[in-house]
């Protein structure tokens, strides 16, 4: 999780992206994919990054 965390917020601040820009799969209204699951919760991930 610590890798994901690190990566993000590289990518984050690299391409100045908004705290509701960051997105799983499932919430795109194309989405075919469910990822990350229902054991991944994306808003506290997303509070991880702008820690």
């Amino acid at each position: 999780m610590q890798t994901l965390i690190r990566f993000l917020r590289k990518k984050v601040k690299q391409y100045k992206i908004l705290y509701g820009n960051i997105k799983g799969h499932k919430e795109s209204p194309t989405a075919t994919e469910s990822c990350p699951g229902k054991f991944i919760d994306l808003n506290e991930i997303r509070s991880m990054v702008l820690k």
